[in-house]
């Protein structure tokens, strides 16, 4: 899955390379950065939020565990972040 967003991201800084017309890929990169941020949180969180809940886990390990849900959640608004701004 991390490839496939590494290939999009790749594709969105190509739509941003000088000499390309402002506002030509506009909507398709807010389309495919919809779609990316969709996938994200509707995918894999409740994915890792399962598998989370189903693995008897207890204790400090549980504690530390339900913090990874967040941390996705903060990596997506990086990401987003990132490809809004032109980040590198």
């Amino acid at each position: 899955m991390f490839e496939k967003l590494r290939k999009k991201l790749e594709e969105f800084r190509e739509m941003r390379r000088p000499g390309r017309r402002r506002g030509a890929g506009l909507v398709e990169y807010l389309i495919g950065l919809m779609v990316i941020i969709i996938l994200a949180v509707g995918v894999v969180i409740p994915a890792v939020q399962d598998t989370i809940n189903h693995a008897n886990i207890t204790g400090t390990a549980a504690t530390i565990l339900g913090y990874v849900p967040l941390m996705i959640v903060i990596g997506i608004f990086v990401l987003a972040t990132r490809l809004t701004t032109g980040g590198e």
